[in-house]
């Protein structure tokens, strides 16, 4: 589905004025571009590698604003041969009493943290150190009527979910227009809302995850957090 239809449904649907004139036209084009950006964040649907040439003795680095969202990460190195661990999360503040309390030796790092837009790693990495990181691409802004959401750099969002970047569109586009027969948007938000979890559970079958069972006992310390690239809230 195209920006164009989009926005075709969107303004049938609610009566709104989005042909070449329409007043409504780049407002609605707005929420459809959000509507992809909130499903990226909130399925990760579309991941990419990246290589990161980390510097001797720097632990602290910037995202890079075109990764919306990231999960996994660890480091390699010329040297290495055979399993390299991922990178485990944990809290900034361990990281900063960590680099408070010892004098350690650069590299390779075991754990990160993130803080606003900087991971921090430590132990600092080393010479010839490689970050490797999965992120969320952040999508480019549709603005012409071929522009599909399932292309690059577009989002990559895969046609079977169109659909609930339609209902986020029109979720908002509702709520502006004070559309009384969906209730001010608040059927196309619950439209949305459970799309996104249809969406999860389609992901997880089609790679073919299971849901893992419960464990008794301590929690390992270094597993209190959640990376930064998981949703926490379903």
């Amino acid at each position: 589905m195209n920006l164009a239809t989009f926005r075709l449904r969107i303004g049938q649907t609610l009566n709104l004025k989005t042909n070449a004139e329409g007043t409504e036209r780049d407002l609605v084009d707005s929420y459809i571009n959000e509507a992809v950006e909130q499903f990226l964040l909130k399925t990760k649907v579309n991941k990419k590698t990246a290589q990161v040439s980390l510097t001797d003795d720097v632990g602290d680095y910037t995202l890079d604003p075109i990764m919306l969202s990231f999960d996994d990460m660890w480091i390699g190195s010329p040297s290495d041969s055979g399993y390299v661990p991922m990178l485990e999360p944990i809290d900034s503040w361990d990281v900063r009493a960590m680099r408070n309390v010892s004098s350690v030796t650069p590299g390779p790092s075991r754990y990160y943290a993130f803080e606003g837009n900087v991971i921090m790693l430590y132990p600092t990495p080393s010479t010839g150190d490689v970050l490797h990181i999965v992120y969320v691409p952040r999508p480019s802004p549709m603005t012409d009527d071929s522009h599909d959401p399932s292309a690059a750099p577009y989002g990559e969002v895969p046609s079977e979910f169109h659909h609930i970047v339609e209902a986020y569109a029109k979720w908002k586009s509702a709520d502006y227009a004070d559309d009384g027969s969906s209730q001010v948007g608040a059927m196309y938000q619950a439209e949305y809302e459970r799309g996104l979890i249809e969406a999860k559970v389609l992901l997880s079958r089609k790679a073919g995850m299971f849901t893992g069972m419960a464990k008794v006992g301590r929690r390992n310390r270094l597993q209190r957090y959640a990376s930064p690239g998981v949703d926490t809230g379903g």
